[in-house]
């Protein structure tokens, strides 16, 4: 009689084990890498998607969906790349010294991103 309970118990924890967990991340925008901005040595960006909803979150841009990428990842630095990512508003610590030779983009903060 004993031996019943544990098939059960067995069984359901093989069931639970044998679930796919593992849930796709979703990105909130797509954007091209466009390259290093020669004002501040970090990565631009240029949103492709949500462009209003960029707008109203991280500011205007003097060319549309340009934006100063900051901690982009390495493995990701490769220009006309198309990336996905989740990103925010800089910290104040979180923006860097530029130049002002260029013009002055918006800065971001990516939280995470990767290869479409």
């Amino acid at each position: 009689m004993k031996f019943k309970p544990f098939c059960i118990l067995s069984f359901i924890l093989l069931v639970i084990a044998s679930c796919d967990h593992s849930e796709e991340k979703e990105y909130a925008y797509e954007a091209k890498v466009l390259g290093v901005n020669i004002d501040c040595g970090i990565y631009e960006i240029q949103f492709l998607s949500k462009l209003e909803e960029v707008k109203a979150k991280f500011g205007n841009s003097p060319i549309t969906g340009i934006y100063i990428g900051n901690n982009l990842p390495e493995e990701l630095q490769e220009e006309d790349l198309i990336i996905q990512l989740n990103c925010r508003l800089p910290s104040s610590n979180e923006i860097g010294v530029c130049t002002f030779f260029g013009p002055s983009y918006p800065w971001v903060y990516i939280v995470d991103a990767k290869k479409k």
